[in-house]
C-alpha cells in the first residue's frame, strides 16, 4: 500500500461497508447478486452527490455573483492599469476583496465541491479496483473491512447483461 492508499484507508473502509450493505438491501428487496453490487455502487454515487450538494448551491451561487461583478473588477483594473508600484497594487486588491466581500462572491468557491468528494470517488476506485486481489488473496491483507475474500470472490464473478464486471 502506497502513501494515498494509507490516507485513504478509511474512506475505503467505509465505502467497503456502505457497498455492502447497500448490496444486502438490494438482495432483500429482490434483486439479483450482480445488480445488488451495482445498484451499491449508484447509491455511493448518490449518496456522495447529496453530501456535496450544499458545497455545490454555494458554489453555483458564488459563480452568479462572480459574473455579476465582472463589470466592477474590469472598471477597477482599468483604474489601476499601468500602475506597477506595489502601493497601487495592494489598493486594487483592497478593492477588489471589498467588493467580493460585498456582493458574496468567493473566486475559489467552485474548488470546494471537489475537494470533498475526490477522496471518496478515490477511494470508490481504489475498493473497486482492490477487489480482484482481496478475492485472489493477493492484497496485503486479508480484507477491506466487511470486503473478505469471499464477498470479493461475488464481485469478481458477478455479471451485467451477461458480461463480466470484472475490477481493473
Amino acid at each position: 500500500m502506497g502513501f494515498l492508499d494509507t490516507i485513504l484507508y478509511p474512506f475505503k473502509v467505509a465505502i467497503a461497508w456502505l457497498w455492502i450493505v447497500c448490496h444486502d438491501l438490494f438482495l432483500t428487496l429482490g434483486s439479483g447478486e450482480s445488480g445488488a453490487w451495482i445498484g451499491g455502487i449508484l447509491v455511493i454515487t448518490v449518496v456522495v452527490r447529496l453530501i456535496v450538494l450544499p458545497l455545490a448551491l454555494r458554489s453555483a451561487r458564488s459563480s452568479r455573483a462572480m459574473s455579476a461583478i465582472q463589470p466592477e473588477i474590469k472598471r477597477i483594473q482599468e483604474k489601476y492599469k499601468g500602475r506597477t508600484d506595489p502601493e497601487s497594487k495592494k489598493q486594487m486588491n483592497l478593492e477588489i476583496s471589498e467588493l467580493y466581500g460585498k456582493y458574496g462572491a468567493n473566486p475559489l468557491a467552485s474548488c470546494w465541491p471537489m475537494f470533498v468528494q475526490l477522496p471518496v470517488l478515490w477511494a470508490l476506485y481504489r475498493v473497486l479496483a482492490e477487489a480482484k486481489p482481496i478475492a485472489e488473496g493477493t492484497w496485503a491483507k486479508p480484507s477491506l473491512g466487511p470486503l473478505t475474500q469471499a464477498v470479493a470472490a461475488k464481485i469478481e464473478a458477478s455479471t451485467f447483461f451477461g458480461a463480466p464486471c470484472r475490477t481493473p
